[in-house]
């Protein structure tokens, strides 16, 4: 399932969260939660 998400807040987690898996941060099976706390100011 694609989505978009805004480039400036959630798009800088996002590309956090899938540069820590690239570089194998997480153990395998690990569950992973990102938390998103508010609005679109970066799509305004």
């Amino acid at each position: 399932m694609a989505f978009e998400i805004e480039p400036v807040y959630s798009g800088k987690a996002f590309w956090a969260v899938k540069d820590m898996l690239a570089k194998g941060k997480f153990e395998d099976g690990s569950r992973i939660v990102v938390l998103h706390t508010g609005g679109l100011q970066g799509a305004r």
